[in-house]
C-alpha cells in the first residue's frame, strides 16, 4: 500500500497497486465545498481514477462513524480479504420479501441503508437472505423496473441470478411483475 499521485488525479490516500484499488478517506469538513472542494471534485476524481484503471472507493467520515461495520465488510470484500463464505448464486432461491424484511436487510448490509421500492427481490441460501434488490416500476404498464438498491450479506455474485428472475417476466410467486 502506498499513496498515489498523478497529474489528473492529484492523490489517493491509500493505493493498492496489485489490485488497482484506491481508497479515499473523506472527512466531512476537509472534503466540503465550504472548505474549497468544488461541487464536482469527487466525481471528477472518480472519473480520473477510472481513466487510469483504478477502482476508487470513497469512504466518508459520516459513513464510517454511523455504519463502520458495513464499510469494513465492503472494504474486506473489495480487497479480497473477506472471511465470509462464498455463496454460489445457482444455489440460492429467489423470493419476494416484505418491506420490513427489506428494511432490516438493507439497513444491515448497504452503506445507504433502506430504500423505498415497489418490489424487494431476495436470494436465500439455507434459509438466510444473502442478496437483495429493491425495484420500482417506472412506467404505467409496469413492464419496466428500475434497480433502486442492491446489497449482499455474503460473498456472492448474485446480481445475475436476480436479473434472470426479472427477465422471466414473472415474480418468484408466479405473478407478472
Amino acid at each position: 500500500m502506498r499513496r498515489y499521485w498523478s497529474d489528473g488525479l492529484k492523490e489517493i490516500d491509500i493505493f493498492v497497486p496489485s489490485l488497482g484499488i484506491g481508497i479515499e478517506c473523506n472527512g466531512v469538513y476537509w472534503h466540503s465545498e465550504a472548505n474549497g472542494k468544488g461541487h464536482e471534485y469527487h466525481a471528477e476524481k472518480q472519473q480520473a481514477a477510472a481513466a487510469l484503471g483504478i477502482t476508487l472507493i470513497q469512504v466518508w467520515e459520516d459513513d464510517w462513524s454511523g455504519r463502520s461495520a458495513v464499510v469494513k465488510r465492503m472494504l474486506a470484500h473489495k480487497l479480497g480479504r473477506s472471511s465470509e463464505p462464498l455463496v454460489h448464486a445457482r444455489k440460492t432461491t429467489p423470493s419476494l420479501v416484505s418491506k420490513d424484511e427489506a428494511q432490516a436487510f438493507f439497513d444491515s448490509h448497504h452503506i445507504q441503508g433502506w430504500v423505498r421500492a415497489t418490489h424487494y427481490l431476495a436470494l436465500s441460501h439455507e434459509d438466510d437472505i444473502v442478496a437483495m434488490m429493491g425495484l420500482t416500476r417506472t412506467d404505467v404498464s409496469g413492464q419496466t423496473l428500475r434497480l433502486e438498491r442492491f446489497a449482499t450479506s455474503a460473498a456472492c455474485r448474485a446480481r445475475s441470478r436476480n436479473s434472470s428472475a426479472l427477465r422471466s417476466g414473472k415474480s418468484p410467486d408466479g405473478q407478472a411483475w
